[in-house]
């Protein structure tokens, strides 16, 4: 699955502007991957960490009242972040993409280290979503989904 496909391109554009502009914690891992804030190496990065993060909402949204405990990484938690901060487009995300029902967001629920990050790369990718191995190294302080709840 493509995500301009589902996205327009001004949307995209201005999502991966944020990531880098918005987020310090991406900006701080960009300069240990040698990515300077205002290099194309670091848009490259924001646009692979988008895109990591809109394939995870999506595919928490297709599988909304599974319990399946997905869990985002830390940088892809930072795409997620993105996205769901923009809250008049990600309604829309929501309404087009989850039966018009909001996708909540439970920040900083009880995170395991458990392969809950990994198993989750792994339905992203089942899912018909170019997963990028890379992004998926570490457990985020967002997940796994709420118990019991449709949220992130």
């Amino acid at each position: 699955m493509d995500r301009l496909s589902v996205i327009s391109r001004a949307m995209w554009g201005k999502w991966r502007r944020n990531v880098v502009l918005l987020k310090p914690s991406f900006l701080a891992r960009a300069r240990t991957l040698g990515a300077l804030p205002s290099s194309a190496a670091c848009r490259r990065l924001a646009a692979r960490v988008l895109d990591q993060g809109y394939a995870y909402l999506l595919t928490a949204m297709k599988h909304r009242g599974e319990s399946l405990g997905l869990a985002p990484s830390k940088l892809v938690d930072i795409g997620v972040h993105t996205v769901i901060l923009d809250t008049v487009a990600y309604a829309e995300l929501c309404e087009r993409f989850n039966g018009g029902v909001f996708l909540h967001h439970v920040p900083k629920v009880g995170m395991k280290n458990d392969g809950s990050v990994m198993k989750t790369a792994h339905i992203v990718a089942a899912d018909g979503w170019q997963v990028d191995l890379s992004l998926w190294v570490d457990a985020a302080e967002c997940g796994p989904c709420h118990p019991g709840n449709d949220s992130h």
